[in-house]
């Protein structure tokens, strides 16, 4: 993972270091929604027993513990070659940012990226939007800067100056809504939609 370089308060992060940061804030963020909503139990009562079901996105496998702005975060990281379906999905969630998204945001053509997971109907297709995460790109001057809407909440603004910072407030924003959220379904469908300008 590449973490902008320390820049002194005064000088200005280069257009390169915005797009990385940007790159870096969404993969972190798509990797800790996964990892967030892999970690809720249904409780089941049967007599005196109570009963639970972990109803993961992802296994803990698909994950490793990586530092970014200071801050320790699981990081979506499958092996491309498995044979384990969990894993294969989570390969192509990666697939979609790096191959997709990323290339988009690298060709300046990427106006939003939306995250979304869906309860899925009786016939196996997507019914309810349960969430969603989008994160719109803009090209200024300055660089690529963004925004972040999760779930009902405000708006988030990232600026170029104020990278770290606002990286670090993104992250405990997102664990915050994340863990106020309802479980997830057994049955649910992630999907990943890219808007061009």
């Amino acid at each position: 993972m590449v973490v902008a370089p320390h820049t002194p308060a005064n000088s200005k992060i280069t257009e390169t270091q915005s797009l990385n940061v940007i790159k870096n804030l969404i993969r972190v963020s798509i990797s800790e929604i996964c990892y967030l909503r892999s970690r809720i139990y249904y409780g089941h009562t049967m007599l005196e027993f109570m009963f639970y079901d972990v109803v993961d996105l992802f296994p803990d496998e698909v994950f490793k513990e990586r530092v970014y702005a200071d801050m320790h975060i699981k990081c979506l990281a499958p092996q491309e070659n498995s044979r384990d379906q969990s894993m294969q999905d989570a390969y192509s969630i990666t697939e979609w940012l790096e191959a997709g998204a990323f290339d988009a945001m690298e060709k300046k053509y990427l106006l939003q990226l939306e995250f979304c997971i869906y309860a899925l109907g009786k016939n196996k297709t997507p019914q309810n939007l349960l969430e969603c995460y989008t994160y719109k790109i803009k090209e200024t001057s300055n660089g690529s800067t963004f925004s972040t809407s999760f779930t009902g909440t405000q708006n988030i603004d990232s600026h170029p100056e104020k990278v770290k910072t606002q990286a670090v407030q993104m992250i405990r924003n997102l664990v915050s809504i994340t863990n106020t959220l309802e479980p997830l379904p057994k049955s649910r469908y992630i999907t990943m939609k890219l808007s061009y300008n």
